[in-house]
């Protein structure tokens, strides 16, 4: 297993599967970045399709912009989650909080503790 694999399975894991299916409703996994390598997107670009594919009341709401773009984009179209993961674009930073409404889970993605 490769090193990207491992830290996609990692993230996977990382969500609360227990949670997840206990939930009735829909649960609404919410990132707020520079769509860029560093930040870890490649990774989220791997995991998204599998926890939808485990939890069909898993929906992503992704706010950001930047050169990763085009492969979330990408991975959406392939997959067909148009329905499950929506694409804000450019979030300011005065707009976060109202992006982060009462979320249900929220990740950190990053390379490096300071990115």
């Amino acid at each position: 297993m490769c090193v990207r694999e491992s830290r996609s399975l990692s993230l996977v894991q990382s969500v609360s599967h227990e949670f997840l299916d206990a939930r009735q409703s829909i649960v609404t996994i919410v990132v707020v970045s520079r769509l860029v390598y560093r930040k870890g997107i490649d990774l989220l670009i791997d995991v998204i399709p599998e926890i939808c594919k485990r939890h069909a009341n898993v929906e992503f709401l992704i706010g950001g912009d930047g050169p990763m773009r085009i492969a979330l984009e990408e991975m959406r179209e392939k997959h067909q989650l148009h329905d499950r993961v929506e694409l804000l674009g450019n979030v300011h930073n005065k707009e976060v909080r109202n992006v982060r409404r009462p979320i249900d889970h929220g990740e950190r993605l990053s390379r490096c503790p300071s990115c």
